[in-house]
């Protein structure tokens, strides 16, 4: 199997969606979805280089726009952080549905280049492309030290999380490109 990066029609897919979240968000909630003045102002924000977004209605939009860091932003990591180590397996789940949507739309292809473990998700063939996945009551610790290029950490119900992940989450807020979502 090729890797990702390397396949024309994955350039393509990146030339499509790859500035357009709101499009690739139509894609997987179908093209008849509606989004609200919210939603848009919301997802326009995120999508932003270096954004700092804090809205806490907005953690349904989660999965997708970790998909959409993810898929468009290659060899990143995207960290999604849950209150509860229950939500974590939700988040997971919510990626599986998106990623069986994906499969069924002209891009399905790219599903097979997808890996999907108990704390991770991965781009096949890549050891730095994947959405780690987080519980608010894991080991402070193991949130530090990340510092990929492209780097997007959404904190989910964030009013839950101590404070010291709050202030990890922040210091890891160093390049042009990184995002904060607290939701």
């Amino acid at each position: 199997m090729n890797l990702l990066h390397q396949l024309p029609k994955f350039q393509e897919f990146l030339e499509e969606y790859g500035d357009d979240l709101l499009g690739f968000v139509s894609l997987l909630k179908g093209h008849n979805y509606s989004f609200s003045h919210r939603e848009i102002s919301f997802l326009s924000c995120v999508k932003q280089p270096g954004s700092r977004v804090q809205d806490g209605t907005m953690q349904e939009l989660s999965a997708e726009v970790a998909l959409w860091h993810f898929l468009f932003r290659p060899k990143s990591l995207f960290i999604h952080i849950s209150s509860e180590k229950k939500k974590t397996r939700l988040f997971i789940n919510a990626i599986s549905l998106l990623l069986e949507v994906l499969k069924h739309t002209k891009y399905g292809w790219i599903v097979e280049h997808i890996e999907i473990k108990k704390s991770h998700i991965s781009v096949v063939g890549y050891d730095s492309w994947y959405i780690l996945i987080k519980s608010a009551k894991d080991n402070v610790a193991s949130f530090s030290g990340f510092y990929e290029d492209d780097l997007m950490v959404w904190i989910d119900e964030h009013h839950n999380a101590s404070e010291a992940i709050i202030d990890i989450s922040k210091s890891l807020m160093v390049g042009f490109t990184h995002r904060l979502v607290m939701a």
